[in-house]
């Protein structure tokens, strides 16, 4: 029980919630971590059962080690029934990814390197898990801030000093990649035309400094500057040859 949000659910304050059921938080592996004496410390325990595994019932043994050791039974039963690979699973599964968080939460930069390299482990067990989509943000903050780390845009927006657009796609282009990379490849979802406010940031050599657009939906300049940038999207990622 508690009347708390543990960091990376929001920005709430306590005393504006009632007590509430949480579940445990499930630590990185370690070898060794500090219980004090008569609290209660729950384990997580995976089995990756093969494929080719014979059914029935299956015993192991969970060592625990204090001054004396002590041995726990585990017990497993495999049935005679055999899942395909995640990649053939047919029902829908669309878990929103939301790569500033698991920066923040492992201290490093965003879009680094060592970013992606942390990212992979938890986008391979979605692909494992049968998600089937890609969170892509074309546009900075679609959720108007609403999440508790920022939510940057993929692709970089300029107006040129003639009036015409230009749009960065590398970024975009590096993360579906390596998302793909990891298993989930059957969409990807861009957000968002309509987002939470309408701002829409770009940078303007013009004025040589950030702006941003808010006109309102369905007016001449709203559609204007989203059927230029759309046009200019939908060529790139047919250039890309299987990202649509």
């Amino acid at each position: 029980m508690t009347d708390e949000f543990r960091s990376g659910c929001g920005h709430r304050k306590s005393v504006d919630f009632d007590s509430s059921r949480v579940a445990d938080i499930i630590h990185e592996p370690a070898s060794i971590f500090s219980l004090a004496r008569k609290k209660i410390q729950p384990v997580w325990i995976t089995v990756v059962v093969p494929e080719d595994a014979k059914p029935g019932n299956y015993t192991g043994t969970v060592i625990i080690e204090t001054k004396r050791k002590q041995g726990l039974t585990i017990s497993l039963k495999v049935i005679d029934k055999t899942l395909p690979a995640p990649s053939q699973w047919t029902y829908h599964f669309d878990l929103w990814q939301h790569p500033a968080a698991i920066a923040r939460v492992h201290h490093l930069q965003l879009w680094s390197e060592a970013h992606f390299d942390a990212m992979r482990k938890y986008y391979t067990m979605l692909a494992n898990a049968g998600q089937k989509v890609i969170t892509a943000s074309i546009t900075d903050e679609p959720w108007g801030h609403q999440t508790y780390d920022d939510f940057p845009s993929l692709i970089s927006w300029t107006k040129k000093k003639d009036g015409t657009w230009k749009y960065d796609y590398s970024l975009f282009d590096k993360y579906v990649e390596f998302v793909m990379s990891c298993g989930i490849r059957d969409r990807i979802n861009c957000y968002s035309m309509i987002p939470w406010k309408i701002a829409f940031k770009y940078f303007d050599e013009g004025t040589g400094k950030e702006e941003v657009f808010t006109e309102e939906i369905g007016t001449p300049g709203y559609e204007n500057f989203w059927r230029t940038m759309l046009v200019d999207f939908t060529q790139h990622l047919k250039e890309k040859n299987g990202l649509i």
